[in-house]
């Protein structure tokens, strides 16, 4: 059953990229109003997270993994690799992996 919970939290980290995407680029009230219905996706997606994993691994997991497609898609965006930002995700992911393998209950 945890892995159903990882899938939420993986799909709405992707609907989280989307939305903060959508307000960076929107310039009318109809792609604002798009945006903020793509935050409800999002919320409901990690929100249901909660059913299968404990609330402190899928806030992590959702955290890190929007930063890190947000990240990803904006290297792809503009085209600028910066190494010490992927370093610092990096660093980040095999933290959140760390917790994720580790003893929560400790």
């Amino acid at each position: 059953m945890q892995n159903r919970g990882l899938i939420f939290v993986f799909i709405g980290a992707i609907f989280e990229c989307g939305w903060v995407y959508a307000l960076k680029f929107a310039n009318s009230n109809l792609e604002y109003c798009l945006a903020v219905g793509v935050v409800f996706i999002s919320t409901y997606f990690f929100l249901q997270s909660f059913k299968y994993l404990p609330t402190s691994l899928a806030y992590i997991l959702y955290i890190g993994l929007g930063t890190l497609f947000v990240v990803i898609v904006e290297v792809v965006a503009t085209k600028e690799f910066d190494i010490l930002r992927i370093g610092c995700i990096l660093l980040l992911m095999v933290g959140i992996y760390g917790i994720k393998n580790g003893d929560l209950n400790a």
